[in-house]
């Protein structure tokens, strides 16, 4: 499903990779902090610069150089004791005008690669502790924002935005007694004074009422607000800091009241709390943010004397830290203090006495896929996980058949190609759009045909935690804001094959959504089989129309809809079976004589049409004609298997909701 009403923005522009006289890595990193590169742990990885002048070697993310920081660089040699320092960021985008702002991964890249050019290196702070006048400051005011993302609302409170919730949901019932749910929220080092600090919970609710919300901190007093409709609404409390627990450990706990007169049903989104802390560091580490002027900062709590980075700019574009290397600092028994002189309004400095590692470090060997000269009829788009060297017989059967069919004019490419290509080497649907889209308008031949493989889903983050679970080749998912009824979103590879965004793919799109080598190996055995099978012409001439039954009038149109279709398509020297459900012997009653008839009539038809209610895993009211559910037992697994040289098995068309759903997780997807 693809409609042309949904906004085709928010796609990142083409990029190429860096030119580079040395190999390029990919520094994948998902978390902030000071990442250390030393010169063992490189060579440990075979990232190798003993022989190029450490002055030369580049980092870039997002298409942006990014300032480093290399100890022992003056001599123009990496040594032994050697490293490459700079500040990581994960990747933080909410902002996009695609399905939930664009927020698919939190994993950014980095590119680090030398050239012939001096590298970008950090500016240098000198925060000597010499300015005796300068104001002491021991404390701050500290912004922490908290969030699990559990539940994916179907409302469109943000279209195109975050969709995420934090579960349980409080569901409040008229004489039920109140709702409530504890949160732990974690503030080190709070300052214990009557002062008062903000609290935020953006909570959504969903049925249109006056909602009620009533919060407290630890042992404080409630305190209420309320909001209303179906809608996402920040409420703002106010406590004191001397309601916080020293230790940092506070719960908070929020309510729908038992005095509340209608049915409410609400659910937290994020929670932000800014609070007066103190300068003590938190596992070696301390990111203070104030504002501008001279002042002189004293923190304590590091085991080592900690590196400072100013952060107090950024990219414009990326919202990627410009970092300034603070030196000079005086550092003794777990104290540091060093001085700030100058005239801004807004402060981030960051210290920490430990560096990370990042997630991982891989030479790209990725093809330029900007190369005018490429093209082919039947393009691929796959994952290393479905081509295992020296294991992936299978694969090489079917490539070696489809060159056969397209007279070699087949190209297979590997997912990440295309990340390094057109998304910076991040992981992005949207990347395999911008990527047609240029094969499109540049490439000698833009295909007819792209076939997926592998298994995508919604989650494109695995919130859900299911430990099988990867995008393989991601999907992308549309939100249909015109739908108020339905959940409105939908999963279309079709997407990245509307090069024109005029609503309709420019080249035939299909997807094997397996998980691993194993069962792609299985399907593609399915495949050679049935294009190798030799059926009879009643087969192909015959189509089979299954019908669900129905309870309202309106539901009438699943048997309406498949006469139109027979009665349009199915004629001479067509011909057609069908099953439909509501009528006799089966009456809408009874399922097993309804499935067992469906699978008598499975392998006698060409073409199966079904039109009725449905879910990712099964047909029929309340599952109740074929499913793979435990209602219905393994009714799906009992239909005819394909197996050589006989597969006389029907291309299956669903006029219905989500069957076929692979970007559903869950184990009984098919």
């Amino acid at each position: 499903y693809y409609s042309s009403n949904v906004s085709q923005s928010g796609v990142l522009s083409l990029n190429s990779l860096p030119q580079a006289t040395t190999p390029i890595y990919r520094v994948s990193v998902n978390q902030d902090g000071i990442i250390k590169l030393t010169k063992n742990y490189l060579d440990s990885l075979g990232v190798n610069f003993s022989s190029i002048d450490p002055r030369k070697i580049h980092l870039f993310s997002r298409g942006v150089e990014i300032p480093l920081y290399i100890q022992g660089e003056e001599d123009g040699v990496f040594n032994d004791g050697d490293s490459i320092i700079f500040y990581g960021q994960k990747l933080s985008i909410r902002n996009r005008a695609v399905w939930n702002g664009g927020d698919f991964t939190d994993t950014n890249v980095y590119f680090l690669c030398a050239d012939e050019n001096n590298g970008l290196r950090m500016d240098v702070l000198d925060v000597s502790p010499i300015n005796p006048t300068f104001p002491v400051t021991t404390t701050f005011y500290s912004n922490l924002t908290f969030e699990v993302n559990s539940v994916m609302l179907c409302y469109h409170f943000r279209p195109n935005g975050e969709l995420w919730t934090w579960a349980p949901p409080l569901y409040y019932s008229v004489g039920g007694g109140e709702k409530n749910r504890s949160i732990s929220l974690t503030l080190p080092h709070p300052v214990l004074n009557s002062d008062s600090f903000s609290l935020q919970i953006v909570e959504a609710g969903f049925n249109n009422v006056d909602h009620i919300l009533d919060a407290k901190i630890n042992s404080s007093s409630y305190q209420r607000l309320t909001f209303s409709g179906i809608t996402i609404s920040n409420l703002n409390y106010s406590f004191l800091q001397n309601q916080l627990n020293s230790n940092g450990s506070n719960t908070l706990t929020i309510r729908i009241p038992s005095s509340q007169t209608l049915n409410d049903y609400q659910i937290v989104d994020t929670i932000s709390v800014n609070y007066l802390r103190t300068t003590d560091a938190d596992n070696d580490s301390l990111m203070i943010e104030d504002g501008g002027g001279n002042k002189r900062y004293i923190a304590n709590g590091f085991s080592i004397q900690p590196l400072i980075f100013d952060l107090s700019n950024k990219d414009a574009q990326t919202d990627l830290f410009i970092p300034k290397r603070c030196e000079n600092a005086s550092f003794s028994s777990g104290q540091i203090t060093f001085d700030y002189s100058d005239t801004g309004t807004a402060r981030k400095c960051f210290l920490s006495s430990n560096a990370f590692l990042p997630l991982s470090i891989e030479q790209i060997e990725s093809r330029n896929l900007q190369d005018s000269n490429l093209g082919c009829k039947f393009m691929i788009l796959t994952h290393p996980d479905f081509h295992p060297s020296g294991s992936d017989q299978e694969w090489q059967n079917y490539l070696s058949r489809k060159s056969s069919q397209f007279n070699g004019d087949v190209l297979w490419i590997d997912i990440q190609e295309v990340y390094d290509n057109f998304s910076y080497g991040i992981f992005d649907p949207t990347a395999i759009k911008t990527f047609l889209t240029f094969a499109k308008n540049n490439w000698r031949e833009f295909p007819s045909y792209l076939l997926l493989i592998g298994d995508g889903s919604y989650d494109y983050k695995n919130y859900l935690g299911d430990p099988t679970f990867k995008n393989w080749v991601p999907t992308m998912i549309i939100e249909d804001v015109s739908d108020s009824i339905r959940q409105g979103w939908i999963a279309s590879d079709s997407y990245f094959g509307d090069t024109d965004n005029d609503g309709y793919p420019n080249l035939s799109i299909g997807r094997i959504p397996v998980r691993t080598y194993a069962e792609f190996a299985g399907v593609l055995n399915k495949i050679i089989a049935y294009e190798d099978q030799t059926v009879l012409p009643d087969w192909r001439k015959t189509q089979f129309y299954v019908a669900d039954t129905y309870d309202e009038s309106w539901e009438e149109e699943f048997e309406t809809f498949n006469n139109y279709l027979k009665n349009t398509f199915a004629v001479s020297p067509y011909q057609s079976l069908k099953v439909y459900y509501h009528d006799p012997p089966y009456n809408g009653a009874d399922q097993d004589l309804c499935a067992s008839q469906i699978r008598g009539y499975w392998d006698d038809a060409v073409l199966v049409h079904y039109a009725g209610h449905s879910g990712p895993s099964w047909w029929g009211y309340y599952n109740g004609i074929l499913s793979l559910t435990a209602t219905r037992g393994s009714d799906l697994y009992n239909l005819p298997t394909i197996s050589s040289p006989n597969a006389p098995l029907p291309f299956v068309v669903n006029s219905t909701c989500y069957t076929t759903g692979f970007a559903y997780q869950g184990g009984n997807n098919p």
